[in-house]
């Protein structure tokens, strides 16, 4: 018995489903690479990434020092460690905190500065009831918490003499390993 052969139709319509089907495998790698490009583009309009340059202000601490933030001494470090009196992680992460500050005291090129997001009486009992060996500046100014990205805390971020994000870690940290990736 002979399989009967295509049609001139059926041909036209085999080709018309093979080219439609590739058209499918084509736009859906297309519509996952669009979606990779949007949540990059997501994360960096409201988190820090390397690269990222923050602009440097000059504040007073809530011990009443004057700080500039965003800036490290030429060839040093500045980390910034953000958070909030009310952060159940923020307050795990005091112990590391007071090591990471404890350990760059005895390092000119580190500095450490506490960024709160609270007011200054919560951000000033909150250093004294927490031993915070860092100084601390409470980040009020709307423009500023935009352009540091501080919807996220904790926020470890390291910054360097140009005020460049070198390094950024959110979320807790404990643990020796942590401490040492932010040093």
């Amino acid at each position: 018995m002979h399989e009967p052969r295509p049609s001139g139709t059926n041909r036209a319509l085999l080709a018309l489903l093979v080219t439609a089907a590739l058209l499918v495998v084509v736009l859906a790698q297309r519509v996952q690479a669009l979606r990779t490009q949007v949540d990059t583009l997501r994360e960096h309009s409201t988190l820090l990434y390397p690269g990222y340059l923050l602009p440097a202000f000059e504040a007073q601490t809530v011990g009443g020092q004057r700080v500039l933030v965003g800036r490290a001494l030429p060839g040093g470090r500045q980390m910034l460690l953000m958070f909030t009196t009310t952060c159940p992680h923020c307050l795990a992460s005091v112990p590391a905190w007071n090591r990471i500050a404890e350990a760059t005291e005895r390092d000119s090129t580190i500095e450490v500065v506490g960024l709160c997001l609270n007011g200054a009486d919560l951000a000033s009992r909150y250093a004294a009831e927490q031993g915070l060996r860092f100084p601390v500046v409470v980040l009020a100014d709307p423009t500023l918490r935009f352009l540091y990205r501080t919807q996220t805390v904790p926020q470890a971020v390291v910054l360097d003499a140009e005020g460049r994000v070198v390094h950024v870690r959110h979320g807790r940290v404990e643990g020796g390993a942590a401490v040492d990736s932010l040093l």
